[in-house]
């Protein structure tokens, strides 16, 4: 917001402040209505506290008839305050409604969140930091999904303007390994489910093929004699 001055002020739509001592927390930033017309809405949070600053931009995309699929950009605190969001939703068809959480670590002290920017379509928007945090998220959820910095939920394309063998994707190789997970749970950023292919470098203390390439299931990834 530019001032009569010529200087700039963060524009600041709600702000509610929290104290967090011992035990994590979550704090409700906003709920996005059932379906009451086809109109996306998006939404953005800053956490405030004193470590540094977070930041979670959050699309919600409406269908004809319900609401639908979203996008987010997470910018997570450092050693305390915001870690992961979560959208959350109640119920099925047009009576379907999500719910945008935050999780705060402990010790984070005294924080604020603030709600700093909206898109000109807020009709589904409500109950923005109306709520006291509480150690546990909702139950009765039909859906929910942690939402991970550094996290795609959409199509990521890779067209490098380079015309050499640094072109393409480069994952780095740490002591343990590095590698591609393909089916994991989009509720965790770590962890195995069932059905799940690794394609991995072994750690150099792997007794099978140390630091070398396998394509195995994920639970045989620690195992001898398993997988390509």
């Amino acid at each position: 917001m530019l001032l009569a001055n010529g200087s700039t002020k963060p524009l600041v739509l709600a702000q509610k402040d929290f104290y967090i001592a011992g035990s994590v927390q979550h704090i409700k930033l906003c709920t996005f209505s059932a379906f009451t017309e086809p109109a996306d809405v998006s939404v953005e949070f800053t956490c405030n506290c004193r470590t540094g600053f977070g930041l979670i931009q959050f699309n919600q995309v409406y269908t004809s008839d319900e609401i639908g699929t979203y996008q987010f950009k997470l910018q997570s605190n450092m050693s305390q305050g915001m870690d992961v969001c979560y959208i959350i939703y109640f119920g099925t068809g047009a009576d379907r409604y999500g719910e945008l959480w935050a999780r705060v670590l402990l010790w984070s002290n005294y924080l604020t969140f603030q709600q700093t920017n909206q898109s000109q379509e807020t009709i589904p928007l409500n109950d923005v930091l109306i709520s006291e945090m509480q150690p546990q998220l909702p139950s009765g959820a039909s859906s929910s999904t942690a939402l991970f910095a550094n996290q795609f939920n959409s199509v990521v394309h890779i067209s490098s303007s380079l015309n050499d063998n640094r072109a393409g994707l480069r994952i780095s190789r740490q002591a343990n390994g590095a590698g591609i997970y393909l089916g994991t749970s989009p509720a965790t950023d770590g962890g195995v489910t069932a059905g799940q292919w690794n394609i991995i470098t072994t750690p150099d203390n792997s007794a099978q093929n140390p630091l070398g390439f396998t394509i195995c299931l994920g639970a045989d990834a620690t195992k001898n004699n398993r997988g390509l």
